[in-house]
């Protein structure tokens, strides 16, 4: 099996669980530290399974640790808008807006975009 593809079946997997939470998750948490930091993630029929003994970073609530899963060369926007109490997370590459992305806080939109920004990345390659 071509190991991108695998990638990007696990990142579509965490995407969509991702993309169902409104505030910080620890299993998120983990299964994004397992994918990041050499763990173990898998499809299995009934969702991800994730193996992973090594330090679990706060992904999901954390700003500053959510930007470290944003791709080399990439810049970014933040906004918040209170009129619909929404995070915005915009990431550019090369001048151009390739990912726009809605969530309910803005640790959660700078994952979900640079998971998908990931995606693209893989597919590029």
């Amino acid at each position: 099996m071509d190991v991108n593809v695998n990638k990007l079946e696990v990142l579509s997997g965490i995407i969509k669980r991702l993309s169902k939470i409104k505030c910080g998750n620890q299993d998120l948490d983990s299964i994004l530290s397992a994918f990041i930091c050499g763990g173990v993630v898998q499809i299995k029929p009934d969702g991800l399974q994730w193996f992973y003994n090594g330090t679990v970073y706060p992904y999901t609530t954390s700003i500053d640790t959510a930007m470290l899963l944003i791709p080399d060369g990439w810049t970014y926007m933040f906004k918040w808008s209170s009129e619909i109490n929404m995070a915005c997370v915009v990431l550019y590459k090369d001048g151009q807006e390739r990912v726009w992305v809605d969530s309910a806080t803005l640790p959660l939109g700078i994952c979900l975009a640079a998971l998908h920004a990931w995606e693209l990345h893989i597919k590029d390659e």
